[in-house]
């Protein structure tokens, strides 16, 4: 074998272990993959930065941009708004319309924006309606998956498979090419979703204290006289302390008022959630005292009386949030924002203890208390999720507009006006000078991880073409597996993908694997359309993991533990892929 191939293989391997370990962060990876193909000679000065400039990445800079548009400037409000109201006119449809309504807004939006504008409906649904919210945030969770292999611009992986395509001289997917096999898909899922799939969902959660168990952990004290505390404000004790307390505020008349501003005084009635061996510590040292007489029915009585005047409210951390890899206490974030954190959920667990050291994550769920509104530039900004309906939806002006400009670019591309990368880019031009977006946003709202991976990646396919590699690769698989037929590979190539997105992204799953099935197709004389069709739906169907972006943005909220997704997803993973092996070989012929 051409000692380039091995070198190529060999980087591959390396970077297919490193994007699945994630010891450094994927785009790095995609970079320190870039510079070892340029090093060994497989890419050229120019074509080193050919994938920054490729269409591909242009179009999914300005499709994030749009995206974020249509969100903060109230355009999707009405449509969330009927919604809901349909769920909570009608209790039984809640699912059904839930699950339909983020399929359909999905088919033209991506995964991970559909399902942050329909969680926090549904979250807040789930409370009314007295039921745990696991019941209904996967089934959304799959729909906006399932919905994003209908079009094109449904989600980023049909459009970098897309993008790839004129390399092999064949034509980019149209806007509802997909739609052949993902309509039924979708309605399939849907099905599986309604019926089998409801009765595999867990029922988990409740209501918010019970769920991460702060009620144990949140105590009422009394300031004793002759305490060190007198005399000081909240703010000052806390500033000095060297343990894990935070006082929620002052109970009175069974309600809780804010204690931070005020110096506090003897008599002083405390609500403060910590750890009990703190409290014990503190008691015992005079500085605070138990209520006389706490364990009698009226002192548990009371207690429970300021838990329920606490207003708690449930956010999360959405997928490439600016608060991930820090923690409140750097952050300062309680007397920044004036809010507390009580507790932490994350992967299934809460964390209730230290929680202010403890270093969030893309997918933490934070129960707080206090205003949201204090949160608001956070929530505008999608680095926090408010997981429930705040208010009537009031879109103006810059909702129509973003609304109209959407649909202008669709039409645009989908007719073959602009090339999709050209429209795009106006489109999301277009909302940034008419104030639908800042700039600011604008930046925000860009995936840079996805887009510098994907760049990079576009390099690793140029590499792979140039020096034989795909070609070699391709011939070696002929010769083990050419006799087994073309249905058979094509089932191998889609198993392969979907296996790979399981540690990858979606996107990268569909990079590597897509050269090697294109290239295998044109040696056995086969449609290599059909072979990249698989692909792109394959890397997009992954239900049996909760790494996918839309999945992990419900994992926190729905409770839910990793054997949930296997469970629900697996059957539905084998329906999707038993229906794409029926229907492609028909619509696009091998």
């Amino acid at each position: 074998m051409d000692p380039q191939v091995v070198t190529l293989l060999t980087l591959l391997a390396a970077a297919v272990v490193l994007f699945a370990s994630e010891v450094v962060p994927v785009e790095v990876t995609g970079i320190l993959l870039l510079l070892a193909l340029h090093a060994f000679g497989l890419l050229g000065p120019e074509e080193l930065f050919a994938g920054f400039g490729d269409g591909v990445v242009v179009f999914l800079g300005s499709l994030f941009v749009v995206s974020a548009a249509l969100t903060r400037s109230g355009a999707l409000e009405p449509f969330e708004h009927r919604l809901a109201r349909l769920a909570e006119a009608r209790p039984r449809l809640a699912l059904p319309a839930l699950a339909g309504g983020t399929g359909l807004l999905s088919a033209f939006l991506s995964n991970t924006a559909t399902t942050a504008a329909v969680l926090p409906i549904a979250s807040g649904l789930a409370r009314r309606l007295g039921r745990s919210p696991s019941t209904l945030l996967m089934p959304i969770a799959f729909a906006s998956i399932l919905g994003g292999s209908i079009t094109l611009v449904g989600t980023s992986t049909n459009i970098v498979v897309s993008g790839m395509l004129p390399r092999y001289g064949l034509e980019r997917l149209g806007l509802f090419e997909l739609a052949a096999v993902g309509v039924p898909a979708t309605v399939l899922g849907l099905a599986y979703l309604l019926t089998v799939g409801r009765r595999l969902l867990p029922e988990r959660g409740g209501r918010a204290l019970d769920a991460y168990r702060v009620r144990e952990y949140l105590s009422e004290v009394v300031v004793p006289e002759g305490s060190d505390w007198i005399g000081r404000t909240v703010a000052e004790i806390e500033s000095g302390r060297r343990f894990e307390i935070n006082v929620l505020g002052r109970v009175a008349e069974r309600a809780i008022e804010p204690a931070a501003g005020r110096p506090l005084e003897a008599g002083d009635v405390l609500l403060v959630q910590g750890d009990p061996d703190v409290l014990l510590r503190l008691t015992r040292g005079k500085s605070l005292a138990f209520p006389a007489g706490e364990g009698n029915e009226e002192a548990e009585e009371g207690a429970a009386a300021g838990v329920e005047g606490l207003r708690i409210h449930e956010v999360m951390l959405p997928v490439n949030s600016r608060l991930a890899g820090s923690s409140l206490r750097r952050m300062r974030f309680r007397s920044r924002y004036g809010v507390d954190v009580l507790a932490v959920y994350r992967r299934g667990q809460p964390r209730y203890r230290r929680v202010a050291d403890l270093r969030l994550r893309d997918g933490d769920v934070l129960l707080v208390q206090g205003d949201p509104e204090r949160l608001g530039w956070l929530i505008r900004s999608g680095d926090l999720i408010l997981l429930e309906e705040l208010e009537e939806p009031h879109p103006g002006w810059r909702a129509a507009v973003a609304g109209a400009t959407f649909v202008a670019m669709l039409v645009a591309g989908g007719a073959g006006w602009l090339s999709f990368p050209v429209a795009a880019l106006v489109a999301a031009t277009l909302l940034v000078l008419t104030g639908c977006i800042r700039t600011s946003e604008a930046y925000a709202a860009v995936d840079w991880r996805i887009l510098i991976m994907v760049a990079s990646l576009l390099g690793l396919a140029t590499a792979m073409e140039t020096s034989g590699a795909a070609e070699t690769l391709a011939a070696g698989l002929v010769d083990i597996a050419g006799g087994a037929g073309p249905l058979t590979l094509l089932a191998g190539f889609y198993l392969l993908t979907m296996l790979l997105t399981q540690p990858m992204s979606n996107q990268a799953a569909a990079l590597v694997v897509l050269p090697f099935a294109v290239r295998t197709a044109l040696a056995l004389d086969l449609d290599p359309r059909a072979f990249a069709v698989a692909v792109c739906l394959a890397g997009s169907c992954s239900f049996i993991t909760p790494l996918e972006p839309a999945s992990l943005l419900v994992y926190g909220p729905g409770r839910y533990r990793f054997r949930d997704y296997f469970v629900v997803g697996l059957p539905l993973t084998l329906m999707v892929f038993a229906l794409a092996m029926l229907i492609v070989p028909r619509v696009w012929p091998l």
